[in-house]
């Protein structure tokens, strides 16, 4: 087994507050090749910014969670070559 490494932006403070029905579910961020879940914090706080602004001031930003795919970022890496060779 390896570690796999995640972020998790919680919920906003106005998201509970929602009828369940109605709430947003959460948001999965899966990074591209050569990348990692670092990329993601200025997209989530930029969204969370655009929620409050559209909801009267209320944070109703579901919860995020980025993860660093096995071999990128923080996430450990498998002792496999990583040529074709």
């Amino acid at each position: 087994q390896y570690l796999v490494r995640y972020l998790t932006f919680p919920a906003g403070e106005d998201y509970e507050a929602q009828d369940e029905a109605s709430r947003d579910p959460a948001i999965l961020l899966v990074h591209g090749f050569a990348a990692s879940a670092e990329q993601w914090e200025r997209l989530v706080y930029s969204l969370r910014g655009q929620r409050k602004e559209s909801n009267g001031g209320k944070d109703t930003t579901p919860p995020i969670y980025a993860v660093d795919l096995l071999g990128f970022g923080h996430s450990e890496k498998p002792g496999l070559s990583y040529t074709d060779r």
